[in-house]
C-alpha cells in the first residue's frame, strides 16, 4: 500500500548559529516497509529586515530518513546568511517536502477507520490552519513546540472508507499509546465515545489527555 504525504517544516526565526536541524516524525496506519522523500519547494527571508538584504549562503536540506514500526522519520537541515560570512543574520524558513510511504499489507486489518493526523496541544497550537488563517500568518502542523512535563492534549483526526461498511454516527473506542522513555509506555483511552466523519470535514473524532 503506498501513500503520499504532503507537509512542511517551519524553522523559527533565530541568530547567531549556522544550520540548524529539525526532525519531522510521521505516524502511519501500518508498518512501514519503505520511505522516499523529497524537498518541493521553500520559502526563507531575513524577517527584521525591510530593505532586503542579498543571501551569501542558503542551506536547504532534507539530509536523512529512517522508519522503525509505524513511524517515519525525517530529518531536515536549515540555515541563511548575508554575504559577512558569519552566521549573525536572523532568518526563518518554511521546507515543504512530499514522502511517498510503502506500508505494509495486513490481511486481517480493516482500512474502515484510518488515523489521518495527530494534533499536540498544551494550550494553543497551530493545526491546520490554512483553513483559519491569511497566508501571511500560516503555520505547518503542530508548529508550537512542546514542552516538558506539562499536560498535553492529543486530538486524533481520522477518516472512514464508506464502501466498508462505516456511516456517519457509528461509535467506535481507541487507546492511545505513548512511549515516553525507552522502555516506558503509557496506554491512555481516548476520552469519551468515537463518532467518524469524513477527514473532509476538518474535525476532530475525540480527544484524550496524557
Amino acid at each position: 500500500m503506498l501513500i503520499s504525504e504532503r507537509r512542511a517544516v517551519y524553522f523559527s526565526p533565530a541568530s547567531g548559529s549556522g544550520p540548524r536541524e529539525i526532525v519531522e516524525r510521521l505516524f502511519l496506519p501500518r508498518p512501514v516497509r519503505n520511505v522516499v522523500a523529497g524537498l518541493s519547494g521553500y520559502s526563507v527571508s531575513f524577517p527584521d529586515s525591510s530593505q532586503g538584504r542579498p543571501f551569501g549562503r542558503l542551506v536547504v536540506e532534507l539530509f536523512h530518513s529512517e522508519f522503525i514500526g509505524n513511524e517515519v522519520a525525517l530529518s531536515f537541515r536549515f540555515g541563511l546568511r548575508d554575504w559577512s560570512g558569519t552566521w549573525d543574520d536572523t532568518y526563518e524558513g518554511l521546507i515543504d517536502y512530499v514522502a511517498l510511504v510503502d506500508l505494509e499489507d495486513d490481511g486481517e486489518s480493516s482500512t474502515a477507520i484510518t488515523i489521518h493526523e495527530l494534533e499536540y496541544n498544551q494550550a494553543i497550537q497551530f493545526f491546520r490552519s490554512d483553513l483559519d488563517l491569511d497566508p501571511p500568518n500560516q503555520q505547518p502542523n503542530n508548529a508550537v513546540p512542546l514542552v516538558a512535563g506539562k499536560a498535553t492534549a492529543v486530538r486524533v483526526y481520522a477518516d472512514f472508507n464508506p464502501t466498508d461498511g462505516v456511516q456517519e454516527g457509528d461509535e467506535y473506542a481507541g487507546e492511545l499509546e505513548v512511549e515516553s522513555a525507552p522502555g516506558n509506555t503509557i496506554l491512555t483511552e481516548l476520552l469519551g465515545d468515537l463518532f467518524p466523519k469524513r477527514d473532509t470535514s476538518a474535525m476532530p473524532l475525540t480527544s484524550g489527555q496524557v
